[in-house]
């Protein structure tokens, strides 16, 4: 059986240049808004000329897609590591999610999730940023019902409903609200009712 061949030095220096523009632009597109921000100013952030930042993007909607993407696969992992930390019970786990996301939201200079502002900015249907962003909002609450208990889907379901509605609502005020607004997402987890055979949830 072949083995897959190993990348070459071009297409490395193209991955990584590629994703130093996914991480500028996200950075800047979390700062000021997506609307704020011009193709030249990504590529000043990134250290590239405007010439080699359209080599990997169409333009500035397909750059803004690819951060949606690169913000939800990230959002997603990192909530999953910080989930398997705590063990198997549900509520556990529930309380895990919402302060991992409580710990983002409390950072200086706070940021929330850009597929989040990203919402708010794109609401015009068949908006192809709108489409990405609601689809990565979907993938998050569908692992949080992964991560919450793979046995009772009806009960992590209906949980992750709640949990990523005030996951979302936290992210929306947390620059403005922000101890505050984390303090209430963990009691808001604390809130979720539990089945007859979900644990009680740890202080």
């Amino acid at each position: 059986m072949t083995s897959p061949s190993r990348p070459s030095r071009n297409e490395r220096r193209r991955a990584l240049t590629r994703e130093r523009l996914i991480a500028s632009a996200s950075e800047l597109f979390g700062r000021v808004g997506v609307r704020a921000v011009r193709v030249d100013d990504i590529a000043a952030a990134a250290g590239v000329t405007k010439p080699t930042l359209y080599r990997h993007f169409q333009g500035k909607e397909d750059l803004v897609i690819a951060c949606v993407r690169a913000e939800g696969l990230r959002a997603r992992s990192d909530m999953a590591a910080s989930v398997e930390a705590v063990g198997p019970a549900p509520a556990r786990r529930a309380l895990a999610i919402a302060r991992h996301f409580a710990e983002l939201f409390a950072q200086v200079p706070c940021r929330g999730l850009l597929i989040v502002d990203l919402a708010a900015e794109h609401f015009d249907p068949g908006d192809p940023v709108l489409e990405a962003t609601r689809l990565e909002l979907e993938a998050l609450q569908e692992a949080m019902v992964a991560l919450l208990s793979p046995a009772r889907p009806a009960w992590a379901r209906a949980a992750a409903s709640r949990l990523a509605l005030a996951v979302y609502g936290a992210s929306a005020v947390c620059r403005v609200l922000a101890p505050a607004v984390c303090e209430t997402l963990i009691d808001q987890a604390r809130a979720i009712p539990l089945d007859r055979e979900a644990t009680s949830v740890a202080s």
